[in-house]
């Protein structure tokens, strides 16, 4: 809970249609410092507090006036229209009825019996004008809290979209490079992409793990930019040389290089794994395997196929051994329209 504001003086409205009443009130009061505002009715009160809510401290009324609402009705017209000022009943002659009543109706702070103590009246009137500061101090500092939380999470959705943006500028310069080494890799790359969201959202992958899957998909096959790996790749026989040009390594590593492609190159580097561990390069199986990756490895698959009827064909040969069966089996269920004829 916030402390009072230091140095801040009690400023006291007081409601009676008595003027000696409202005289001696003040008078009362003045000799321990609280500032006193006197009216004779509570339809001037509520104006006067109506023109500046934090002017006043603490509201006081008496309960018996002559015309006008009476000082419940007073302090409760009060309470909805500044909620945070103790409301105090001044009365000599309420009954327990009555009284319960006032309390119930206009929730005060205190009820102060004519005639009252000097002593006493003054206690009360500063312990509620503390508790109307501390109130503020409260309210201010939630209204900064919720200020500076609406300005973080703007900041925070900010940093979010220029990461994404930056993250999106990233793949497309990758790709790029790609499609200028060979234009032919950039074209297969957007296709093997197109295919894997589609297969993404059949295994009810998230939006982020989707995203991630998308940008793994369009840059698999990075590792063909190392000019030095493609000279290597030329020397080797051709029984190890699609391997080695495929080798999920190399191109997650280039990817590893880039924070917000992180989860891109998780499953670029599991794309080679098999289902029954007898893939490359840690030989992972089953769920050890990422998600995204087993998906990738199925589109894959499908993509080299001549045809939707040999995509489908080639995951069934490959079922429970390259391939996650439950994802065969989901593709399988949705028929040729998802590979492509």
């Amino acid at each position: 809970m916030a402390k009072a504001t230091s140095g801040a003086l009690p400023h006291l409205l007081y409601v009676d249609d008595e003027e000696f009443v409202r005289s001696a009130l003040r008078r009362t009061l003045r000799r321990s410092n609280i500032s006193v505002t006197v009216v004779d009715s509570g339809e001037a009160a509520l104006s006067l507090i109506a023109e500046d809510p934090t002017r006043f401290t603490v509201v006081a009324s008496d309960h018996d006036m002559g015309a006008g609402m009476n000082g419940t009705t007073f302090l409760g017209r009060v309470a909805k229209i500044a909620p945070a000022i103790p409301r105090i009943l001044v009365s000599g002659h309420l009954d327990s009825g009555r009284l319960l009543q006032a309390i119930n109706s206009s929730g005060v702070f205190h009820v102060v019996e004519k005639p009252w103590d000097g002593e006493s009246l003054v206690d009360v009137v500063q312990r509620a004008s503390e508790q109307c500061e501390i109130t503020r101090a409260n309210a201010r500092l939630l209204h900064w809290l919720e200020t500076e939380n609406a300005a973080l999470g703007k900041s925070n959705c900010d940093l979010e979209e220029r990461l994404e943006k930056t993250r999106h500028d990233v793949v497309r310069a990758l790709l790029s490079v790609l499609g200028l080494k060979d234009r032919l890799l950039r074209t297969q790359a957007e296709e093997i992409a197109c295919l894997a969201v589609g297969i993404g959202e059949l295994v009810g992958l998230s939006e982020p793990h989707i995203e991630d899957l998308r940008d793994a998909a369009l840059l698999h096959d990075l590792c063909r930019l190392g000019t030095e790996f493609m000279a290597l790749t030329e020397r080797l026989p051709e029984e190890d040389r699609a391997t080695l040009e495929c080798h999920p390594r190399v191109s997650a590593e280039l990817l590893e290089g880039v924070e917000v492609l992180a989860g891109a190159a998780a499953i670029v580097r599991d794309q080679g794994e098999h289902w029954d561990g007898s893939g490359a390069p840690f030989g992972k199986r089953g769920l050890e395997i990422h998600q995204g990756a087993r998906v990738l490895a199925v589109v894959q698959e499908i993509a080299r196929a001549p045809t939707g009827q040999a995509a489908l064909e080639a995951l069934v040969l490959g079922c429970g051994t390259t391939f996650e069966p439950e994802l065969v089996e989901k593709i399988r269920a949705q028929g040729q329209p998802l590979l492509g004829g």
